[in-house]
């Protein structure tokens, strides 16, 4: 009797001990995904303006993007587009250009660099774009491909090579 108790207790350790080993494993492996997800996303991707290209029919724009969060950045598209100026108002463009070199998954600290090849008439044609400030915006999601862990970050780039 006294050693079915014994193989009990400490079949019942060895379980605790594998599950607590199992759950630290797991929370440093996927960290959780707090409540100021949108801030710490904002503040800690980094975006940089690399260089600005001039072409005959074209602009090139180069970017750094990195990813200084603790997450997993997975199935991301970046999109360039400039805002236009309508009298007093600044409204959102619909016409976006997504980035090409991009990756499928961005690990923390991980840098990449994108260009977007923006046709040039567009420039000519608009006057009341707002081609000194383009807008970046990223939809991604975090660790996993799940509805709640998917996130859409608009970043001004203020550092545009062509201010």
């Amino acid at each position: 009797m006294k050693k079915k108790v014994i193989t009990s207790i400490i079949a019942i350790v060895f379980i605790a001990v594998f599950l607590l080993g199992y759950l630290y494993y797991y929370h440093n492996s996927n960290p959780s995904i707090g409540t100021n997800v949108i801030s710490e996303l904002n503040n800690n991707i980094k975006v940089s303006s690399i260089k600005l290209e001039q072409g005959t029919n074209e602009m090139i724009y180069t970017y750094q993007i990195t990813n200084s969060t603790p997450y997993l950045i997975k199935h991301n598209n970046v999109f360039l587009s400039f805002n236009i100026v309508e009298k007093d108002l600044i409204k959102q463009n619909n016409f976006k250009i997504e980035g090409m070199g991009n990756k499928l998954n961005i690990a923390p600290n991980e840098t990449i660099y994108l260009t977007f090849s923006v046709p040039r008439n567009i420039f000519d044609s608009s006057k009341s774009l707002m081609t000194d400030k383009p807008t970046l915006e990223m939809k991604l999601y975090i660790n996993k491909v799940e509805q709640d862990k998917f996130f859409h970050i608009t970043l001004l780039d203020n550092d545009s090579p062509n201010s």
